[in-house]
This record gives structure tokens, C-alpha cells and sequence, in this order.
């Protein structure tokens, strides 16, 4: 009976052990699911990481360029806010010349309206003569003609 007693003992372990190993087994089993879908989830990870790591550096290569362009535009405006500079010096030069100019045409000007009121002013005395002179001809012409009469007169009386 004993041995009876120890093979029934023995299944019991037997028993006890496959219930063991079978869970032991479950549980590996379930882990190893867990396992393969952590490296599943690993590699889409990965895949993600290396593809937006590749979009960054895209962007980055972009971003470069952009700035790239913009340093050059930058300089572009620096040159034209040089040359505006230097423009706006030169019509504040011309703009000093054109006051100048404009003053000499104001004092021109004056002298201009004098010089005209002076010549007017001649031209009337010239007019004053002109007539005098006429009036003068008229008066030498018949005083010449009395003359030419008088000495003709004077020469039939001879």
C-alpha cells in the first residue's frame, strides 16, 4: 500500500507539476505574445522615428536655405537703404542749389523789372524826342523853304 500511497503521491506531484509547467507554459506563451508585439510596436516605432528624423532634416536643409535667402535679401536692403541714404543726401544738395538758383531768379527778376521800367521810361523820353526832332524838321523844312523863297526873292530884286 505503501507503494500504492507513493504512486498515488507521485501522480498527485505529476499532477501538480503539469498544472504548473501548463501555466508556466501559458505564461511564457503570454509573454511571448507581449514580446512579439512589443517588437512589433519597436519596429513601427523605429520606422517613425527614422522617418520624422528624415523630415527634420528636410526641414532643416529648407530651414538653411530660407535663411540662406533671407541673409541675402537682408544685404539686398542694406545696399538700397545705403543708396537711399546717399540719394537723399543728394536732393538735400539739389534741394540747397535750388533755393540758391531761385533766389539769383528772384534778384534777376528785380533787375529784370527795373531794367524794363528804366527802358520804358527811355522809350517814352525817346518818343518825347522823336517828336521834338519831328516837329523840328517840320519847322527846318518850312523855315528852309521860306529861305529857298526869300533868297529867291532876293536874287529878283538883284
Amino acid at each position: 500500500m505503501e507503494d500504492n500511497i507513493d504512486v498515488s503521491r507521485e501522480l498527485e506531484l505529476a499532477g501538480l507539476k503539469k498544472q504548473s509547467l501548463e501555466r508556466a507554459c501559458e505564461v511564457a506563451h503570454s509573454q511571448s505574445n507581449s514580446i512579439m508585439l512589443f517588437t512589433l510596436q519597436w519596429k513601427e516605432l523605429e520606422e517613425h522615428l527614422n522617418k520624422t528624423m528624415k523630415s527634420v532634416e528636410v526641414k532643416g536643409i529648407e530651414v538653411d536655405s530660407k535663411l540662406k535667402l533671407l541673409e541675402e535679401r537682408e544685404r539686398v536692403v542694406e545696399l538700397k537703404e545705403s543708396e537711399l541714404v546717399s540719394v537723399q543726401t543728394r536732393i538735400e544738395e539739389c534741394n540747397g542749389e535750388l533755393e540758391s538758383k531761385i533766389k539769383e531768379l528772384g534778384s534777376i527778376q528785380r533787375r529784370i523789372e527795373e531794367c524794363s521800367c528804366e527802358f520804358r521810361k527811355r522809350e517814352g523820353e525817346l518818343d518825347v524826342l522823336r517828336t521834338s526832332v519831328s516837329d523840328w524838321t517840320e519847322k527846318l523844312e518850312l523855315k528852309q523853304s521860306q529861305l529857298s523863297k526869300t533868297e529867291g526873292l532876293i536874287e529878283v530884286r538883284k
